[in-house]
C-alpha cells in the first residue's frame, strides 16, 4: 500500500541493502535449486582441492599475480594447484578444474564494458569467455566460453571465484536509451551454475585489478576464519541439528525426481553470504561509501549461499577485521 512505502521511505536511511542484510542473486528457483542440490549431494569422501589462478600479466596490472600467490600459496595453502601469472594457461585449469572444490579466477573476461561488446553479448551471451595467459594464438587470446563450461567436468557444487572484468554482467544493448539492463547476471554466471557449481561469486562491471584483489584476499581471508571456526564447533562435539547453520534435509518427492539423495550430514556448514557481506563492508568502510562506490559495490554472490568449510591449515590465518 501507498502508507507502507511512505513509511519505508522514511525510515530509509539512504545505506545500501547489503549494509543491513546479506544478499545473494539467482536467475530462477530452478536454478537455485540446482545450485543447492548440487553443493548437498556432494559426497563427503570427495577429494577437497582448491585451484587458484591468474593474475593478469601486464604493466597496468600489478596487483593480480600477487594476489592469487597469496591467496593460493599462504591463504588457502595449496601450493600444488596455484598458477600465477604465465602458469594460468588453459591447459592446467582443465587439467586441475575436475577435482577443485573451491575455484578462484583472476583473469580478464571477452565482451569488456562497451558499447560494441555490449551488443554482441546481448545477441551472443553464451560466447563470454575467460581469457588465459597463454601466448596467443593466431592474434588470439585462448578462452573458454561460457558454452564450453556446460560440456566441462567439474566438482558438482564447486564455489567459483571470478575475480575477472563484467564476469557477472547486467547491462547489455546499444548505446545511449538502448542500453538493456537485465533482471539477472547473464554470460558465465548461469552457464557455471547450471553446469554444477553451488555458488559463483562475480564482478558486475569493469573492476580494477587492485580492487579484485582487495576483495579477493578478504574474501578467502575471511572463508578460512569461518572455516576454523566451524572445525571448531564440530570438535566439541556438537551433533547434526544442533549448534551450526548447514542444511539437514531428507530425500524429498522433489529430489527423488531427479533420482539424487541429499547427503547433509553436518549443519557447521559456512555462511557465504555472510562473509560476502562482510568482506563488502569492510571494503566500503576502507574506501569510502560514496567515493569508495566503484571498490566494493560490483561483486555479487549468485546461487547457494551455504557450505561445507575447507580443511586449511590455521598458520597465517588471519580474520576479517
Amino acid at each position: 500500500s501507498s502508507d507502507v512505502c511512505s513509511s519505508d521511505l522514511e525510515s530509509y536511511d539512504g545505506s545500501p541493502i547489503i549494509a543491513h542484510h546479506p544478499v545473494i542473486y539467482c536467475p530462477s528457483l530452478s536454478v537455485l535449486h540446482n545450485c543447492f542440490r548440487s553443493r548437498t549431494n556432494m559426497p563427503n569422501a570427495t577429494t577437497r582441492t582448491s585451484l587458484v589462478f591468474g593474475g593478469v600479466v601486464a604493466k597496468s596490472h600489478k596487483f593480480g599475480v600477487e594476489s592469487v600467490s597469496k591467496i593460493g600459496n599462504e591463504i588457502l595453502c595449496s601450493p600444488q594447484t596455484t598458477f600465477p601469472g604465465p602458469a594460468a594457461t588453459r591447459a592446467n585449469f582443465l587439467h586441475h578444474i575436475s577435482s577443485s572444490e573451491l575455484v578462484h579466477v583472476h583473469l580478464h573476461t571477452s565482451y569488456p564494458a562497451s558499447a560494441a561488446a555490449d551488443q554482441k553479448f546481448t545477441s551472443e551471451p553464451l560466447k563470454q569467455a575467460l581469457l588465459f595467459n597463454d601466448p596467443p594464438v593466431e592474434g588470439e587470446k585462448v578462452r573458454l566460453s561460457a558454452r564450453e563450461l556446460f560440456g566441462l567436468e567439474m566438482v558438482r557444487g564447486a564455489h567459483i571465484s571470478l575475480a575477472a572484468c563484467s564476469s557477472g554482467r547486467f547491462r547489455a544493448g546499444g548505446d545511449g536509451s538502448q542500453h538493456i539492463v537485465t533482471d539477472e547476471v547473464v554470460g558465465l554466471v548461469p552457464a557455471w551454475m547450471i553446469s554444477g557449481a553451488g555458488s559463483v561469486v562475480s564482478a558486475t562491471w569493469k573492476v580494477s585489478d587492485e580492487f579484485a584483489a582487495a576483495f579477493s584476499q578478504k574474501f578467502f581471508e575471511s572463508m578460512k576464519t569461518m572455516c576454523h571456526q566451524r572445525e571448531g564447533n564440530s570438535s566439541e562435539g556438537h551433533s547434526a541439528g544442533e549448534a551450526g547453520e548447514g542444511p539437514r534435509r531428507d530425500r524429498s518427492a522433489s529430489d527423488a525426481d531427479f533420482g539424487n539423495e541429499v547427503r547433509c550430514e553436518s549443519n557447521d556448514w559456512i555462511d557465504l553470504a555472510e562473509l560476502h557481506q562482510r568482506v563488502i563492508l569492510s571494503l566500503r568502510e576502507e574506501f569510502g561509501p560514496v567515493s569508495g562506490l566503484y571498490s566494493w559495490g560490483g561483486f555479487t554472490l549468485n546461487g547457494y549461499w551455504m557450505m561445507r568449510p575447507l580443511e586449511v591449515p590455521s598458520e597465517n590465518s588471519s580474520p576479517l577485521s
